[in-house]
């Protein structure tokens, strides 16, 4: 039998009111419910390093930073160490982003004063540690924190974008009262007769 096709023209208009090449339903959705303001390529609300506009464009809110999470420390914390060059250790920080990140290193004395800082650590498998390079103080008690950076940074480049900071570590240092080693026998030797004598 005889058959009719018709066809069809089905205009689709986006609306995008402040003219900033995203639909105002994308804007809604990822802003809270409002249009972004004008200027909002050169605004980072979340201080991320990506403007407002650009976060939208990529399907992220530009009200919740996209920066490295905090690192957890794992040691040391809470303890003596025997070294005045203590090696610190935390487990790794996430990236939103999924970047490469390397890690900053703070240690403050007692009184919260810095004295040491070791930048640009590369991360671990797992975990990331530095050997603290300067000797601290004999008998003193130290804090100590880190955090992550994903090699952004600020809209205007002044600044590297820092992740959020672990917890604070502590430790103490004790390097002169370090438990000896045990001693070694020389004689007699390993697994060999002893009748009578003398142990040197």
């Amino acid at each position: 039998g005889a058959s009719l096709d018709d066809s069809f023209v089905v205009t689709v208009t986006i609306i995008d009111t402040n003219n900033n090449g995203v639909s105002d339903t994308r804007e809604r959705n990822l802003n809270g419910g409002a249009l972004l303001p004008v200027g909002a390529e050169d605004t980072d609300t979340d201080a991320d390093g990506v403007s407002d506009l650009d976060e939208v464009l990529a399907g992220s809110d530009p009200n919740v930073s996209d920066a490295p999470k905090a690192p957890v420390v794992i040691s040391p914390n809470g303890v003596t160490v025997d070294t005045l060059t203590p090696t610190l250790t935390v487990a790794n920080a996430v990236s939103p982003r999924g970047l490469e990140l390397t890690y900053v290193f703070v240690v403050n004395d007692a009184a919260g004063a810095e004295v040491a800082r070791i930048e640009d650590v590369a991360e671990g498998e797992t975990t990331t540690s530095v050997v603290v390079p300067a000797g601290l103080t004999e008998q003193a008690t130290f804090t100590w924190f880190a955090f992550a950076k994903d090699g952004l940074t600020t809209l205007d480049g002044s600044a590297d974008i820092e992740g959020e900071a672990s917890d604070t570590g502590t430790f103490t240092v004790d390097s002169e009262n370090a438990t000896p080693p045990p001693p070694d026998a020389l004689t007699p030797a390993n697994d060999s007769e002893f009748l009578e004598g003398t142990f040197v």
